[in-house]
């Protein structure tokens, strides 16, 4: 299975077409933020490992979504 390469600050759409900014918040994990709140670092709205899969969410489950 392919994999996704997170890039720092990058964008990125999920299955629903909302649009994050990547952000890495540790060795092994990465932040999905709201690219109007970014900037803030406040809360991620998803967390994910280093092949894009979704750790955990903030917000409502995508719906057949485990991976960006």
């Amino acid at each position: 299975m392919p994999t996704t390469k997170l890039r720092e600050r990058g964008i990125y759409a999920l299955p629903d077409k909302r649009e994050f900014i990547v952000r890495q918040s540790g060795r092994d994990e990465y932040g999905l933020y709201l690219p109007k709140t970014w900037k803030k670092l406040e809360f991620a709205e998803y967390r994910l490992n280093t092949e894009g899969r979704i750790l955990e969410s903030r917000v409502r489950p995508l719906a057949g979504a485990s991976k960006i």
